[in-house]
């Protein structure tokens, strides 16, 4: 690459003179040409999907079908797409669409996961770049000397060592959604991975071409200090924007065109100066603040069209790139020492590099990562995807684009369309014949290791039940560093005039809707109030349906989320003056059956408003909470969520456990303290249920009673009569009390069903909430989700 070249990041607009050599306006032509590209990604992705495979797979089928290796070879199809005005709009426009995508996955990338893999997501980068660099470098004399390579052979070779190296974020990112993978960690670690791999190919790219092109050293400095400033000026516009219009849910379009044409304004600069954008667009995306309407808007205007529109056309785009050397016309074109023989040979090797050197480099860092092999496969198989970075790279070198390194040009793309293609089909097919190796499985809290992430979702219905939600997501969250996810779902149900068929999830694509949209704007203050104060994130779904499908709705979100607990508001709740208000027999019909079919454990939650749990972040009183322990796989569950409200600085947990007076008389308990001052228990003739409850009670207490963050209490009862009176003093002196759903056989509450009026609740959860007793706490039951054959059984 020799000073002062010139290259092409974007194909300048022709002028009209050329407009006579088209049939049809360049525009209309244009919008002809993606319209038929969408539509053959649509139909593809129809047929295909039955037999397994992505859509992305099935939309670079598509463009390969209209390329001109098919249907493009010649003809009217040929000229329809080669036709000079229209082509020159149609590379404008694939460049905002990369704007577009690639600040669209630098706002839904989750940082605080990236932050936490970074060591493992940078040792499988690396890893796999060297690979392939250095399988590429030792058959670059084989590739220099088929197709007779005179000239810049340095270049050359360092634009091979790029394409066979790089992966396509955009096209990871996408596929990893279709796949369903993308709340799962190893779907957000590829991602991760694809991410630090393209953008650090593309700024070595560029600091290499800098560096032997002195002259853009400059331009380079400026234009990295431009987007530093304008990331910088988000950070106070982003909060300012959004208090222009408090009784709107959103931004004003302005506002949004605002942002818009900023992040157009840079691309635009960057790529003039013949570098690439797509590193300061993902910066862009990455560093927007997440906390706020302004956030929501610009999520919600971008994601549908990307979707549903820009990506189906992109990866169209990439699939019709693919020229193979028999579909070219021109005698000029056709190499009359070799042939066609050496290209294809030199095809087959990049292919089988790339995917080769990806799959070493990604199972040997996965190795010492202690990834599990299956994810591993997955990980090498998806990471060898390619796309636009390599197709912008061929196509600005222009020496590429003459022969008789026009055949590398050639070459290098239908690999880059080989590889994707493979590499898409291989990993689709690999995730549908392991599927049971990608089921979430931390479906339950017991389970759940407290150093890892926390995945919850909780629901409301209105505004008033957002406050005890948050309360709640609070009390699990000790910082914002707090390895923990937290949903928030607004539950809309639909009016029922309307039919079933018209019943709609809003979970990423749904836009401003007539139902619930003021009690949205109220929960949307709530919620961005607390972000404000304690950063910590909450992200917003809806859920519209009719209430014979909310359940559905809700079990389908909780298991695309991948989360371990769903929190529901109770059907009463404690009004100001004290008395108990029924907030509707609907609630509680979702939650019983939430109760039967959820796919995780499941809390639901009652508040009492200012006698109750009050949200214990800025709060200077100590929230004093109760962990009623009975017994049983609910109260583990119950006290296994206990971890995370003990570790909140300003909340006080007191571990409360009931013992059985007869039973203390027989049983042989013997205590030993051992150097680390851990206080073990042993109680023998106790069945497997008690063995298992004595074993995390012990468990607990050397982690938590031991360093004094939590208070052990053991009360001794015979019967219901002294469980209920032990259980009424308790409700009155704390301010929350959890509790689990409680086992079917447990002497200290037997016969308390008696006096049950929400069996939903359990015996000791229903107590809690009798208004005859003037209990003050909330409460809090949790039930642990009851695993089955059919949770492991590809669906």
């Amino acid at each position: 690459m020799v000073e002062g070249q010139q290259r092409r990041c974007i194909m300048p607009l022709p002028s009209l003179n050329d407009a006579t050599k088209d049939p049809l306006n360049p525009l209309n032509l244009m919008f002809l040409q993606m319209g038929l590209m969408l539509v053959m990604s649509h139909v593809f992705y129809l047929i295909l999907k039955p037999l397994g495979q992505s859509g992305p797979v099935a939309q670079i089928i598509a463009g390969m079908v209209l390329s001109p290796t098919l249907l493009s070879q010649s003809g009217a199809l040929h000229s329809f797409y080669k036709a000079t005005m229209s082509l020159a709009y149609f590379n404008f426009l694939v460049f905002l669409f990369r704007v577009c995508f690639m600040f669209l996955i630098g706002l839904e990338t989750d940082f605080s996961f990236m932050k936490r893999s970074l060591r493992c997501a940078l040792s499988i980068a690396v890893c796999s770049v060297v690979s392939c660099s250095l399988l590429m470098i030792s058959f670059a004399w084989l590739f220099l000397k088929v197709l007779h390579i005179q000239s810049n052979q340095t270049d050359v070779i360092l634009i091979d060592v790029i394409v066979v190296s790089n992966t396509a974020s955009p096209v990871v990112y996408r596929m990893v959604s279709d796949l369903k993978l993308d709340t799962s960690d190893i779907g957000r670690l590829a991602v991760s991975t694809a991410l630090l791999i393209e953008l650090t190919l593309n700024i070595g790219y560029t600091l290499m071409y800098t560096f032997r092109s002195k002259h853009n050293f400059l331009d380079v400095f400026l234009l990295s200090s431009f987007t530093l400033a304008i990331i910088i000026a988000n950070w106070y516009l982003v909060p300012w924007f959004g208090t222009w219009y408090p009784k709107e849910k959103h931004i004003s379009k302005a506002q949004v065109l605002f942002f818009i044409v900023i992040i157009l304004i840079l691309s635009t600069l960057i790529e003039s100066r013949e570098l690439s954008s797509a590193v300061p667009i993902f910066m862009l995306g990455l560093m927007f603040p997440r906390e706020g309407k302004t956030y929501r808007t610009m999520l919600q205007l971008l994601r549908f069209p990307v979707h549903e529109f820009i990506l189906p056309v992109y990866f169209g785009y990439i699939g019709y790139r693919l020229t193979l050397p028999h579909s070219r016309n021109g005698a000029e074109e056709k190499d009359p020492e070799h042939g066609y023989a050496g290209q294809y040979l030199i095809l087959g090797v990049i292919v089988a590099l790339s995917l080769l050197g990806k799959i070493l480099g990604v199972l040997f860092a996965c190795r010492f990562a202690k990834i599990p092999n299956h994810h591993a496969i997955f990980m090498a198989c998806i990471l060898c995807m390619k796309g636009h970075f390599g197709l912008q790279l061929v196509d600005s070198y222009p020496e590429l684009q003459q022969l008789p390194l026009k055949e590398v040009a050639d070459t290098l793309l239908s690999a880059i369309v080989i590889t994707t293609l493979f590499s898409g089909m291989l990993t689709s097919s690999f995730r549908r014949r392991k599927e049971t190796s990608f089921v979430h499985t931390q479906t339950t809290i017991e389970s759940h290791p407290i150093d890892t992430e926390l995945r919850i979702l909780s629901c409301v219905y209105s505004p008033r039940q957002t406050t005890a939600a948050i309360s709640l997501i609070s009390a699990l969250t000790s910082s914002p560093q707090t390895p923990l996810t937290s949903l928030l779902t607004q539950i809309v149900e639909l009016p029922k005039k309307k039919k079933p068929k018209d019943a709609h999830v809003e979970a990423e694509f749904r836009h401003d809707d007539d139902y619930g949209a003021n009690d949205s704007k109220e929960i949307n203050d709530t919620v961005d109030s607390f972000s404000k104060e304690t950063k910590v994130l909450i992200q917003q779904y809806r859920i519209v349906s009719s209430l014979s499908n909310i359940c559905q709705e809700l079990c389908d979100a909780a298991e695309d989320f991948r989360v371990s607990i769903v929190f529901l508001p109770f059907h009463k709740h404690q009004r100001i003056d004290g008395k108990i208000k029924n907030d509707g027999e609907e609630i509680r019909t979702v939650n019983q059956k939430v109760l039967r079919q959820s796919p995780c454990s499941v809390g639901i939650f009652m508040d009492r408003n200012q006698t109750g749990f009050q949200q214990p972040h800025g709060s200077e009183i100590p929230q004093n909470v109760a962990m009623l322990f009975f017994g049983g796989e609910d109260d583990r569950e119950a006290l296994a969520l206990s971890r995370w409200v003990a570790m909140h600085p300003q909340i006080h947990l007191t571990l409360i456990r009931f013992l059985r007076k007869s039973c203390l008389a027989h049983s042989q308990v013997t205590e030993a303290s051992h150097r680390e001052n851990e206080v073990l228990m042993s109680i023998t003739n106790e069945d497997a249920e008690n063995e298992s409850d004595n074993t995390f009670l012990e468990e607990f207490r050397s982690r938590y009673v031991a360093s004094g963050e939590v208070t052990y209490i053991e009360k001794e009862v015979e019967d219901r009569g002294e469980t209920a009176g032990v259980v009424k003093e308790i409700g009155e002196s704390y301010s929350l009390c959890i509790v689990g759903k409680g086992r079917a056989e447990c002497p200290m509450t037997s016969g308390m069903n008696d006096w049950e009026e929400c069996p939903e609740m359990g015996s000791v959860g229903d107590l809690l909430l009798c208004a005859d007793l003037s209990i003050t706490a909330s409460v809090l039951v949790v039930q642990k989700h009851r695993h089955s054959l059919s949770d492991f059984t590809p669906h």
